[in-house]
């Protein structure tokens, strides 16, 4: 009797962050998170955290963020806000174009969270700080404020890094 060797090969099971990662693109989705987004509109925007934190939180490459803005050209600031949720001094130093800034510690306060909503209007929000540690936390407290967004992933670090080298470092 000959053994049949397809029974002894297993698929290897997820791990539970990769089973969050596709819980998270399904929610995307299917929720469209709020302001009308598909995958194809960021193909690089991805779910991190973990099953105990009540807010979702994604992100999208500075390489992905970069082509979407060239290839929306004229409509960018039309339909996408960029927030820079770092200190005002980092901001003077160097900042992404056209990049609006409200401090994390602003929207700690609550001043920050009705800037946004009245500054974005219509607008889908994009949120970085130096590495994505801020703007993350931010964007956390912006969604329990009923604000969805996106976070910059690696932060104005990865934009310097991979998009514009010559940017000055905060």
């Amino acid at each position: 009797m000959r053994k049949s060797y397809i029974n002894h090969i297993s698929m290897p099971k997820l791990s539970k962050l990769k089973k969050w990662l596709l819980f998270g693109v399904s929610l995307f989705l299917f929720a469209n998170i709020e302001f009308n987004l598909t995958l194809s509109t960021f193909p690089e925007v991805e779910f991190f955290g973990d099953s105990s934190e009540a807010t979702q939180i994604f992100q999208i490459t500075v390489e992905s963020l970069k082509s979407f803005i060239d290839s929306q050209a004229n409509n960018f600031a039309t339909n996408f806000i960029i927030v820079d949720v770092r200190t005002p001094q980092e901001y003077q130093i160097t900042k992404i174009s056209d990049a609006v800034n409200i401090p994390l510690a602003d929207i700690q306060q609550g001043t920050g969270i009705q800037k946004v909503k009245s500054i974005a209007k219509n607008q889908k929000i994009i949120l970085y700080c130096s590495a994505g540690v801020r703007s993350a936390k931010a964007l956390k407290l912006l969604n329990q404020a009923g604000i969805s967004g996106i976070n910059l992933q690696g932060g104005i670090r990865e934009w310097r890094t991979k998009i514009e080298p010559t940017m000055p470092k905060s």
